[in-house]
């Protein structure tokens, strides 16, 4: 819901149309790059880099609509195994 406001919003205006763009242009990119010593193949990095961006964004979302919802201490931990496990490491101890 919150992301057809933000479309609608964005349509019939180029000019935040084109600032949105960019900036989530430059976050694929930043993420993309800091992935650069960890995955090899760059269509996959930023695929990857994608997938991180709109998790972040989905997770933000929910935290300003509902705070008290959700852990961000639990779910700091699980992007931290997912990462680990993306590297191909175990994951860490689970928070309690």
């Amino acid at each position: 819901m919150v992301l057809y406001l933000i479309f609608e919003s964005a349509e019939g205006r180029p000019g935040l149309r084109a600032r949105l763009r960019n900036l989530y242009r430059s976050m694929r990119d930043l993420f993309a790059d800091g992935l650069r010593g960890v995955v090899p193949d760059e269509a996959q990095r930023r695929r990857r880099a994608a997938v991180a961006l709109a998790s972040l964004d989905g997770l933000f979302l929910q935290w300003l609509l509902d705070p008290e919802s959700l852990d961000l201490e639990a779910l700091h931990q699980e992007m931290r195994d997912l990462a680990m496990r993306a590297r191909g490491r175990p994951p860490s101890k689970p928070v309690s």
